[in-house]
């Protein structure tokens, strides 16, 4: 290539050499995989978005495979910050009086890519993930990280496609909530340590917890458990294990003493 050679002049050629799987025009087929996407996160499709939550689920091995000038990561850098917009937005309207420093772990928590992939899997993002050959067999259609990845690159698309009021709501209900609520499942956050901690600094007692119900199959056990302050019930949980049940039975108990305060 001579130095007066511009790249746009070579361009016709290499899109001409390009893997024929490279979805240029889209397919009624994939419009309706993509279609059935946006509907999860109750989305009406304009022409804007086609391109873009196409390009979302573009992973960079299916880029350097196929030939194709761009992948998901900008989109990703994008949906990250929405993601996170929506959730810091979320958190104060919920809980008017906990500190930052608590907000700011749940936040950090719930964008996580680790549970971003668990949400991921649930809208049905893994069978719509355009990879290359060696990650396809690899398995990386199931592999968390690339799936929270591309969820974000998800949102990155619908911001630049909607208006925010428009995309914020799904986006709280169909993310954000689901995963505050694996965190708590998961134990991202330790409400029972937190607490302990606001009951002996408020009321110099520490809860008790007492189990109040147990059902199911020894193999998928439900398990119901109340926490006890000075004697009074405080609020319950429920989780697949004691101690997934006192997490969520104290996550609802910080809640209930929290609008105390805010009454006092």
């Amino acid at each position: 290539m001579s130095p007066k050679t511009k790249l746009t002049d070579v361009a016709p050629k290499a899109r001409a050499n390009k893997d024929s799987r490279v979805p240029d025009v889209m397919t009624d087929a994939r419009r309706t995989s993509l279609a059935g996407l946006l509907s999860a996160l109750e989305l009406s499709p304009n022409d804007a978005v086609w391109p873009r939550v196409n390009r979302a689920l573009m992973h960079r091995s299916f880029r350097t495979e196929c030939g194709t000038q761009e992948d998901n990561e900008r989109l990703e850098f994008l949906g990250d910050s929405v993601i996170g917009l929506a959730c810091t937005e979320f958190l104060l309207k919920r809980n008017p009086d906990v500190d930052e420093g608590l907000l700011s772990k749940l936040r950090a928590a719930a964008v996580s890519r680790t549970v971003l992939g668990e949400i991921a899997v649930g809208l049905g993002i893994g069978p719509l993930l355009l990879l290359g050959t060696g990650e396809e067999r690899s398995g990386g259609r199931e592999r968390v990280s690339i799936l929270g990845s591309a969820l974000e690159a998800v949102c990155g698309a619908i911001y630049l496609s909607y208006p925010w009021e428009q995309i914020r709501p799904p986006i709280c209900k169909f993310i954000v909530e689901p995963a505050l609520g694996l965190i708590s499942q998961h134990h991202v956050v330790d409400y029972k340590s937190r607490l302990q901690e606001w009951t002996q600094r408020y009321r110099q007692v520490v809860p008790a917890y007492r189990v109040t119900k147990e059902g199911g199959p020894d193999h998928s056990k439900v398990f119901e458990i109340e926490v006890v302050l000075d004697g009074q019930r405080l609020a319950s949980g429920t989780g697949r294990r004691k101690k997934d049940a006192e997490n969520d039975a104290a996550r609802h108990a910080l809640e209930v003493l929290e609008q105390h305060s805010t009454k006092d």
